[in-house]
């Protein structure tokens, strides 16, 4: 009786497994929406300004919070990362988004980021809160290859739970799947 328990029990672990990995995966490419795709030419030098200098201002040291400091809306020129389907990867063509990102944080040593991951709204809550968080440590892994300083980044998920498009498509969802970057002073 006990064998026959395992096997029914490993059958239904195989069931499920299978089940999940049906409704995460998709042989779709993404190949529409390219309106979120940050324009070719943009670079910190060209965006005519608008970037602060901390001259004279100590960095923050570990352990700030988002939530104690002044967020920060003059960052011109930041555009989110976006991402494939069900992949934490970072696209070639979105490492220039991650470069602008860097530059900023280079020319402004008092601002820290949080780095928010999000989801398409396909797969459960707790798969997609995970993604989210590793979708945003490839990109603050990223930025600390290019010099930024590690305490100055945070990591937050938010899952599927704040689509910037709330429609029920390819096209909604290759927007839905990004990181973005919340600056603080």
């Amino acid at each position: 009786m006990s064998a026959i328990n395992k096997t029914i029990r490993f059958a239904f672990a195989i069931m499920a497994v299978a089940t999940l990995a049906a409704g995460c995966r998709s042989n779709k490419q993404n190949t529409e929406g390219d309106g979120y795709i940050r324009p070719d030419g943009i670079t910190p030098s060209g965006l005519g300004g608008g970037w602060e200098t901390g001259d004279g201002e100590i960095p923050l040291v570990d352990g700030w919070r988002a939530e104690d400091l002044t967020p920060v809306t003059d960052a011109q020129g930041i555009y989110p990362v976006y991402f494939a389907y069900d992949a934490y990867s970072i696209p070639q063509d979105q490492m220039a988004n991650i470069g602008t990102v860097a530059e900023f944080l280079r020319i402004n040593p008092t601002i820290v980021l949080v780095v928010e991951g999000h989801c398409d709204e396909r797969g459960t809550h707790e798969y997609n809160i995970s993604l989210g968080e590793y979708r945003a440590l490839s990109v603050r892994e990223q930025l600390i290859a290019l010099g930024t300083d590690a305490t100055r980044i945070q990591t937050t998920s938010f899952g599927k739970e704040r689509p910037v498009d709330p429609a029920h498509n390819e096209t909604a969802w290759s927007k839905n799947r990004r990181a973005e970057f919340s600056f603080y002073r």
